[in-house]
């Protein structure tokens, strides 16, 4: 599997990130904690959905980037955003639907 390379700089401050957001194309964006269990498995297989339509997966430490969480109103994890310039197309939470991110993917990428 190809990897897709990172295109947001998280050391950033938090409105740079969110800038970060708009200025790509599609993004996946998955909300996580180091204490969350769930997300250890949804973010490999985010990550091999994401590299077949080859649009680039951010992971997103709640621990580490609260603010951005807050931003975004992420309040539980795993959560899972589907960005298209920095506008929120779909919102996956605690049980996550795969089926419905590929669906959308296949719809936002046909070209």
């Amino acid at each position: 599997m190809e990897s897709i390379p990172t295109v947001i700089d998280l050391t950033l401050p938090t409105p740079a990130i969110e800038q970060a957001f708009s200025e790509v194309p599609l993004l996946l964006i998955h909300f996580s904690s180091p204490t969350c269990s769930v997300c250890h498995s949804t973010l490999p297989q985010l990550q091999q959905l994401a590299a077949a339509y080859a649009v680039p997966v951010v992971d997103v430490s709640i621990d580490t980037h609260p603010e951005v969480a807050a931003q975004r109103l992420v309040f539980t994890v795993p959560t899972i955003l589907v960005l298209a310039e920095g506008k929120e197309m779909l919102r996956e939470s605690r049980f996550i639907g795969f089926d419905r991110i590929d669906r959308l993917l296949g719809l936002m990428t046909e070209g």
